[in-house]
């Protein structure tokens, strides 16, 4: 009996052979051709050509980036796609780097003849997973070093591209010159977040062991234990970005402070407008424009999509900043917004009095005597007790300041100062 089924089993499996590598093939080619659709500008670098070339078992495709005014050089990923044979195995995608010539030669000084990037990918019929590894390198040159320890990572996606989850770890990265010394250790990047009206939202999470900056002329710095932490959220057709950070210790000399945080937000930011940016950036040709042309369409679109973000009321708060010190503690608010009674119009660029009258927001801060001492120098400590944007308490054993914004007159702690003055 089972002789019957036998033949019948085979030719199914043969077909689904046959068909699950095309299919996977056509599903590949759409993502892609989606996926480039989407490509970020990175720095200088914007995205000029894609192509893909669909086979049977196998296909190859390629992105192309290129500097904004360097038309001779040019960064290309290269992926050699592996379509799965049966639906239980994964379609992998190994993903290397081509470059022109003196880029090439550059990375490969850089790198010691290493390459600059693995990438693989597996993907399945729910979802896939991308493995990234950068190697590591360093340059050195008179006073200045560049050290970059590496860089290991992870990304799970689901099939449809609407929800990720990302982990790198970057071991050490340390910058010097004849300025100074900055060096983080133990850097993790952990983030998700889940597609939403062609918006992802979620929340990035950064943790850093160890931050130490020794300048040339000042008191070395170091914060141990650093956690950040960014979310963002679309209510209604704004969006609402949220912040906070820590650290459980900070050294300035021999001076130890802990803890410290800070909670801060933007909120009210018009998604439709930014997004309208966004796309107007994106179709803007930088190759064939001068620098100055670059700057003025960039300019251009600032006064066009930039301002009339103010009509929306955009939001900016420090809702609470605090440092814990030997001698006390620092501890500040600071909020910013737009008005709404002076919203009536579109602000105007040219004119700074009118832009600068359209905001109003508040800030507070209080400081221990010693540790103003410390970080304002005298005549800047000064000029701020002169014009009563700086008091000293009661007790003297501390300074404090607060400060309200509004129809571009500052209230001093009491007294009014004309913003444009304070500028000036």
């Amino acid at each position: 009996m089972w002789k019957k089924w036998l033949f019948p089993s085979i030719v199914a499996i043969v077909i689904i052979s046959l068909i699950v590598p095309y299919w996977v093939g056509m599903k590949a080619e759409h993502e892609f051709n989606h996926l480039n659709q989407t490509l970020p500008i990175v720095g200088e670098w914007h995205p000029v050509g894609a192509n893909y070339q669909r086979g049977w078992f196998q296909s190859q495709a390629k992105n192309t980036f290129r500097p904004a005014q360097l038309d001779q050089q040019y960064v290309t990923l290269q992926h050699d796609i592996q379509h799965s044979v049966t639906p239980f195995q994964p379609t992998t995608i190994e993903t290397t780097l081509e470059t022109d010539a003196d880029t090439q030669s550059f990375l490969q000084y850089i790198f010691a003849g290493r390459a600059p990037f693995l990438m693989k990918t597996e993907i399945y019929m729910t979802g896939g997973t991308s493995y990234l590894q950068v190697a590591p390198f360093s340059m050195r040159q008179d006073q200045q070093a560049f050290i970059w320890q590496g860089l290991q990572g992870q990304v799970n996606f689901d099939l449809e591209g609407k929800h990720w989850e990302n982990k790198f770890v970057v071991p050490q990265f340390a910058l010097e010159t004849q300025y100074g010394k900055v060096q983080l250790e133990g850097m993790q990047l952990n983030g998700q977040a889940e597609q939403k009206q062609q918006l992802y939202l979620g929340q990035l999470q950064l943790q850093v062991d160890k931050i130490v900056a020794m300048g040339a002329n000042q008191l070395p710095l170091q914060l141990n234990k650093i956690q950040v932490v960014a979310n963002n959220d679309l209510v209604d057709e704004y969006l609402d970005f949220g912040f906070h950070a820590q650290a459980q210790a900070l050294q300035i000399g021999q001076q130890q402070y802990q803890p410290q945080f800070i909670d801060a937000a933007i909120q009210h930011i018009h998604e439709p407008t930014l997004r309208e940016w966004r796309a107007a950036l994106q179709a803007l040709n930088p190759q064939n424009s001068s620098p100055a042309n670059w700057n003025f369409m960039q300019l251009s679109l600032l006064m066009k999509y930039g301002l009339p973000l103010l009509k929306h009321q955009p939001e900016m708060n420090i809702k609470q900043f605090h440092i814990q010190t030997h001698a006390g503690e620092i501890k500040g608010q600071l909020q910013l917004g737009v008005d709404e009674v002076q919203n009536a119009s579109t602000p105007n660029m040219f004119n700074p009095l009118a832009l600068l009258g359209q905001f109003q927001g508040s800030f507070s801060l209080t400081m221990p005597q010693e540790i103003a001492d410390m970080v304002l120098p005298p005549q800047q400590k000064q000029w701020l007790l002169s014009k009563n944007l700086l008091t000293l308490a009661a007790d003297e054993q501390q300074y404090q300041t607060e400060l309200t914004l509004n129809a571009g007159t500052i209230d001093a702690n009491g007294i009014n100062l004309p913003l444009m003055q304070l500028i000036w």
